[in-house]
């Protein structure tokens, strides 16, 4: 069976898109390097970091079948530094295969492992095929680690790793099942620190988006973070549009601090968030196209003096000429890297000091007076749910069709829902056995699931 039909019947997501879809898109551009990214690019994430030293095996495995599948000559497997306790498994996994005593699956040549530095945002596929340089090639496929750890352990996709970081009891990375509440998710680590009131950002602290405490765990989800209700990350967060807006026409001085530190703009993308911001107000729109390069890394939020938040008006201007296809297909500005990229990206720890996490450390004031925090640990302890929620869109397509009704009994990995024929969809399975409860279709529909 090819990496992409196993990717397919196991319902795998990489990021927001199917797995073999992402497969089947780079066979056909003929690629011949497979990159596994193992990079989270964000402060206290660890989920790609902490999953490729627990399950090297894995990793691998499913790193040589997306190679096999594609004709791929070279497998590289990016890290972030410091990264001794992955490279430590993985080199001693490929060591194995070479000697011929490796674990099934694991190749015994063809992968290189390369450790990068840990800048925020690092993890964007761009960005690590800019990083790489010659180790790499401009038409090579990146692919989520822990994507591609699903593929190599089989089976269907159950399961996922996520972070479990800030205000909670035990941070951490653990295996939760998919459809898992995020108030669960977050009671199995200790529960909160900080009181009633607190607020769970889906990715991370960085650019984070709020979530309510009974939103479901989906394949795509990498990590939570919990902060304080009244925090001024909490607030900042919930701040609507149109006051962000208000905000940067009256306070922006088009100073160029975003645009300093922003990974398109340093690749010679063509945006410039302060030049949007500007153009926001009345200037021409020309600027305004760069905003479809935008990824969403939120870095141009620490970097602005004021306090604003261009990220989030530089989306939603991205947002809106999409809607104008026109708008979408003219040709976007671009040019050569900046000469000091590498000197003005973030570090994942001047991410987290900038945003006020770590303990207090020395003397001092501001940032250097603070200790960044360490990434959560792994923490294989066992998460068993009484009951959860299924998705039935959990990527970038349509939704799958139920094909259990109320009061069914299901199997572990037995299918709740079908993917329709000719349709960008995916199976969703069941995480554990148990009886069905309610059952809605649709984009926004579920399976909810009693474990027995």
């Amino acid at each position: 069976m090819t990496a992409s039909r196993a990717a397919f019947l196991a319902g795998i997501v990489d990021g927001a898109r199917p797995l073999h879809q992402r497969l089947l898109d780079a066979k056909a551009r003929r690629v011949r390097v497979v990159i596994a990214n193992a990079l989270d690019g964000a402060p206290e994430v660890a989920t790609a970091r902490r999953l490729a030293a627990a399950r090297p095996v894995e990793l691998l495995a499913g790193l040589a079948l997306a190679m096999r599948e594609l004709g791929a000559t070279r497998g590289l497997i990016a890290l972030a530094a410091p990264a001794a306790e992955a490279q430590h498994a993985l080199a001693g996994r490929l060591t194995d295969a070479a000697r011929g005593v490796g674990a099934a699956g694991v190749p015994s040549s063809g992968i290189e492992l390369v450790e990068l530095a840990d800048a925020a945002a690092g993890n964007d596929e761009a960005e690590l095929v800019a990083d790489l340089g010659d180790r790499g090639e401009p038409d090579a496929v990146v692919l989520g680690a822990v994507a591609l750890a699903a593929l190599g352990a089989g089976g269907p996709a159950l399961m996922v790793p996520v972070t479990i970081a800030g205000a909670v009891l035990r941070p951490g990375v653990r295996v939760v099942p998919v459809g898992m509440s995020v108030e669960d998710v977050i009671d199995a680590a200790g529960g909160v620190t900080v009181g009633p009131a607190w607020l769970a950002l889906g990715g991370g602290p960085l650019a984070g988006r709020p979530l309510d405490r009974d939103t479901p765990i989906e394949l795509r989800t990498r990590a939570l973070f919990v902060t304080a209700g009244d925090s001024d990350l909490a607030r900042r967060t919930r701040l609507p549009l149109a006051d962000r807006l208000r905000q940067s026409l009256s306070a922006c001085e088009a100073c160029a601090a975003c645009t300093d530190v922003c990974p398109p703009a340093l690749r010679g993308a063509g945006l410039a968030p302060h030049l949007i911001l500007r153009a926001l107000g009345g200037a021409t729109d020309q600027p305004v196209l760069g905003a479809l390069a935008c990824t969403g890394c939120a870095l141009c939020d620490l970097a602005c003096p004021v306090g604003l938040a261009p990220h989030a008006l530089v989306l939603a201007a991205a947002r809106a000429l999409r809607d104008r296809a026109a708008d979408v297909d003219r040709e976007l500005p671009s040019g050569t890297p900046h000469p000091l990229r590498a000197e003005r990206r973030l570090s994942t720890r001047v991410a987290a000091l900038r945003l006020g996490l770590g303990a207090p450390h020395g003397v001092g004031v501001g940032v250097d007076a603070r200790e960044s925090p360490p990434p959560p640990p792994w923490d294989p302890a066992p998460v068993e749910p009484a009951r959860i929620s299924v998705p039935l869109l959990q990527w970038t397509g349509v939704p799958a069709r139920p094909v259990v009704a109320p009061g069914m009994y299901v199997a572990r990995g037995s299918r709740l829902a079908e993917p329709d024929a000719g349709t960008l969809s995916l199976p969703v399975h069941a995480p554990f056995a148990g009886f069905v409860g309610e059952v809605v279709p649709g984009r926004t529909g579920f399976v909810t699931l009693h474990r027995t």
